[in-house]
């Protein structure tokens, strides 16, 4: 992500940096409440924060007050009223200054990942699903256990209220709420980070020499089903350069495509992580 990184530092002066580096304990905890359980596929950033905003203050100060027991800081300390609005500003600020612009392809990536994991549900059960989200993630058929630093460790109970998976760029390994009084919820780094903003894949050069640069990165970046917008997005280019590419490597045996709904998707054959991994057979290699 250095290249988006590199983005967000020349706009640094546009951002509300107290605040928002106070919502983040010494721990890279974060306030419960601006995590919120995701909504409908439809909700919008812009839902979210309007819910923030007319969230009861008192509400809000809880959930800070979890991250920061020995004391808030400074930009965070006032009228329970005038901290949620001062922590809304700055959110906004932040979203429209560094993930807006990169959203769509944020978004495709997000969306690539959630596809890969159902996948493994429909081929071999929820079971593999949740134990491929993580090392620090076990299961005993029962009962869950992130084996992470989230502080305090305490026990919630799935059954009637559902556990929500939930990809993320911003996470290395897994995080859970701060409280048992939240909705359960798992936040996992998300495959694919490589198409995170601003960055490039980096296949290999026999692969690059054999298909050519931007065929080769769209390969090195497809490990799960995709389509060709969500293509176009990631990598910046329009639909139609996207389709001519992702038919190129259908036709040479490289991708193949299924259907989703109105979608047509494109994923690797075998030959096509054969590829990706260097393994393929013959003098190529």
């Amino acid at each position: 992500m250095s290249g988006w990184l590199a983005e967000v530092r020349e706009r640094h002066d546009a951002l509300d940096v107290p605040v928002l580096a106070a919502l983040i304990s010494p721990g890279f905890d974060t306030p419960d409440v601006l995590n919120p359980r995701p909504g409908p596929s439809g909700t919008t950033f812009a839902d979210e924060l309007q819910a923030l905003a007319v969230l009861d203050p008192d509400r809000l100060a809880t959930s800070i007050d979890a991250v920061h027991p020995a004391g808030r800081p400074a930009p965070l300390r006032g009228r329970p009223r005038d901290v949620r609005d001062r922590v809304v500003t700055a959110m906004a600020g932040y979203w429209r200054t560094c993930l807006e612009p990169r959203w769509p392809a944020l978004r495709a990536t997000l969306q690539a990942d959630i596809g890969y994991r159902g996948t493994i549900i429909a081929e071999h059960g929820m079971r593999a699903a949740i134990t491929s989200l993580s090392p620090s993630l076990g299961w005993d058929g029962t009962r869950l256990q992130p084996r992470i630093a989230v502080q305090p460790h305490f026990e919630s109970a799935v059954a009637g209220r559902g556990l929500v998976l939930v990809p993320s760029f911003f996470t290395t390994d897994l995080t859970h709420p701060m409280t048992a009084q939240e909705d359960p919820t798992i936040v996992y780094a998300v495959r694919g980070t490589a198409a995170a903003p601003g960055a490039r894949a980096d296949p290999p050069p026999c692969l690059v020499r054999l298909i050519g640069r931007t065929r080769a990165e769209v390969l090195h970046l497809l490990d799960c089903p995709t389509s060709t917008t969500d293509v176009a997005a990631r990598f910046g280019i329009t639909p139609s350069a996207a389709n001519q590419h992702l038919r190129s490597l259908r036709d040479a045996g490289i991708l193949q495509t299924t259907r989703s709904g109105r979608s047509v998707l494109y994923g690797r054959t075998a030959l096509g992580h054969d590829l990706v991994a260097g393994s393929g057979p013959g003098p190529f290699w």
